[in-house]
């Protein structure tokens, strides 16, 4: 838990995202973030789907004894 300020949102190809955020996009590679983002989709599969990205600032992150049930 923990929180931010919101910069923009943007679409990027997966790839691009990858290549920008890496690690920050949550998974430890590329092919796990990719499974993860077409298992969110029923449409066809996609080489390199287009993902929507929220770019934040300052963020910060609560110590697991200060989240809220």
């Amino acid at each position: 838990m923990g929180g931010g300020f919101f910069v923009r949102q943007v679409r990027l190809p997966l790839s691009v995202a990858w290549k920008t955020f890496g690690d920050k996009n949550g998974t430890d590679n590329f092919p796990q973030l990719r499974d993860k983002i077409l298992n969110y989709r029923a449409q066809e599969a996609q080489i390199d789907p287009i993902i929507g990205c929220t770019i934040l600032t300052d963020t910060f992150f609560f110590e697991k004894d200060l989240w809220i049930d």
